[in-house]
């Protein structure tokens, strides 16, 4: 399972030995440390890949120019991001690993698990030629705590996210004569107004097609709207960096799923769907599906992390974000789709299969990407092609090659071909000033700058929770029990969402259930974790 004012960078402990040459924020790469190694040598590495990028990474201009900056050549073994999850499972419980893992998002007590057994190698011990990466754990503590392992070893690269702007999760996206149409000049900001604003639109031939087929919502997962509603049936009110559990009145932990406050939740999403308000086919469909519709118009609101789903199409020009919640029917309004300023995955891992020679090389290899030249070219690929740098002002903006496609292709599909870091799980880092995705577009931001003042540490008593760490041997069985609940999850979701099971008479059974799969061991976990931490 399973987000037009500016958004500032949080301020920054700057390390002296550290600073860049450049007026953005950022250390510098050292030029004098490449090549990397005199002689090329060849590491494989598994990766996911989106549906919006090819899957043959030899292509791709980002990696041939780092192949000839560092001298390391790349055998890449591509995943579909479809079968990331189960892929890297398998992997990792058969041992059949790669040199290295890339863009696999490998959880947190898999890492600790996996870590502790010797399958991941630990990073601390290459601190010292790994400065850019040490900078930014060290200018954001949260993400160091973020990938520390109980053992106090790192075993992967996460990625940090410096600006709010990027940590906001999904939200709907809406367009100004579809707002229209429906009597409305802003949009809904309650859950009984949002209901109607659909109704409203439903059936409406928008792209004057001739055919019934606009959606009224629109999204690649089903989960998208699941955590657009959590702040509005008062439930993942410590963020979304721990997805389970969140915390009771009397700071205890509480699994959220078997709250009343999720039975409302499935009961709205499931009125949505049963009308035909949502897209009937969240289950099935792709991120290149959402692009197709809203590229055509059929998609009449939709969600997204920003708004590049109708970038280069003729709808764009009539975006209009989301700023604030929905309200929900107790005056709950929060944004609780908000994470830590870094992933708690790890996107880079070096396994026991890299040989000892070369797990030095990879980690100054990966160290590259958290310099200031390798995110811009993480991010923004090369210079005078798909974007362009104002030395005066330090700025940098993509190319009209890249935004304005002749073909009408979406931008991300475009600077795939330069770039690979759509889809997150980078190892790098976002900032607002070299991060050059949707989240950072002017209307993106505005969203942002209005979601930010609801989130969870900006409602009374509340804060946003690092991920909870455990020792190898729990990260083990909260691995297990996690997976048990995802899988529970999907299943019980969607007959609740299409009314195969009523929310109210199986109420009792999908409760049961969760419980017969170990929510009290778990939550006693996170209890102790509280109390540890004094939350």
């Amino acid at each position: 399972m399973k987000k037009s004012l500016v958004a500032l960078l949080l301020a920054l402990v700057m390390l002296t030995s550290c600073v860049s040459a450049f007026a953005v924020e950022g250390p510098a790469m050292d030029k004098s440390l490449y090549p990397l190694t005199d002689e090329k040598i060849t590491i494989t590495a598994m990766h996911a890949y989106t549906d919006v990028m090819p899957s043959d990474w030899s292509t791709v201009w980002f990696w041939k120019q780092l192949e000839e900056l560092t001298n390391v050549h790349i055998e890449f073994i591509p995943v579909p991001s479809s079968d990331r999850a189960t892929t890297l499972n398998l992997r990792l419980a058969s041992g059949d690993l790669p040199d290295v893992l890339l863009k696999m998002a490998v959880n947190s007590t898999q890492c600790s698990q996996y870590g502790g057994e010797g399958m991941l190698i630990d990073l601390n011990q290459y601190a010292d030629i790994m400065p850019n990466f040490q900078y930014w754990l060290d200018a954001y503590p949260t993400a160091r705590n973020a990938v520390t392992q109980a053992d106090g070893c790192i075993y992967g690269c996460p990625y940090i996210l410096t600006g709010y702007a990027i940590r906001m999760g999904s939200r709907f996206f809406y367009n100004s004569q579809v707002l229209e149409h429906a009597g409305l000049t802003t949009p809904p900001n309650t859950l009984d107004g949002f209901y109607e604003y659909l109704k409203a639109i439903q059936g409406w031939d928008y792209n004057e097609d001739g055919k019934d087929d606009t959606i009224p919502l629109a999204m690649s997962e089903w989960e998208d709207l699941e955590y657009i509603l959590t702040g509005s049936f008062g439930v993942m009110n410590r963020g979304s960096s721990n997805y389970w559990a969140d915390q009771n009145a009397d700071g205890t932990a509480r699994f959220w799923h078997t709250a009343e406050g999720y039975k409302e939740l499935m009961r709205y999403y499931h009125k949505l769907y049963d009308e035909k308000l949502v897209d009937p086919d969240i289950f099935t469909a792709s991120f290149a599906d959402e692009i197709v519709k809203a590229q055509n118009g059929r998609a009449l609101t939709y969600i997204f992390v920003n708004n590049s789903p109708v970038s280069g199409s003729k709808y764009e020009q009539y975006t209009v974000p989301m700023t604030e919640p929905l309200e929900g029917y107790n005056g709950e309004k929060a944004w609780n789709s908000y994470s830590m300023p870094a992933s708690t995955s790890a996107n880079f891992c070096i396994t026991y299969k890299c040989p000892e020679e070369y797990r030095p090389i990879m980690a100054k290899w990966i160290d590259y990407f958290y310099s200031v030249e390798g995110i811009i070219a993480y991010f923004m690929g090369e210079e005078n092609v798909t974007y362009t740098h104002d030395p005066e002002t330090d700025t940098y903006a993509l190319t009209d090659m890249i935004l304005n496609d002749p073909e009408g292709r979406n931008f991300e599909a475009v600077q795939s071909a330069w770039c690979t870091w759509a889809g997150g799980m980078n190892p790098s880092c976002a900032t607002n000033e070299l991060f050059k995705g949707g989240e950072t577009w002017p209307v993106s931001l505005e969203s942002a700058a209005g979601l930010i003042n609801y989130t969870p540490d900006k409602q009374e008593g509340g804060t946003v929770w690092a991920p909870f760490l455990f020792s190898s041997d729990v990260a083990s069985e909260v691995s297990a029990m996690t997976a048990d609940f995802d899988t529970y999850l999907g299943e019980w979701a969607a007959k609740f969402i299409t009314g195969e099971k009523d929310v109210d008479k199986d109420w009792e059974e999908y409760v049961n259930g969760f419980n017969a799969l170990g929510v009290d061991d778990y939550l006693q976990l996170i209890n102790e974790k509280i109390t540890e931490r004094g939350l």
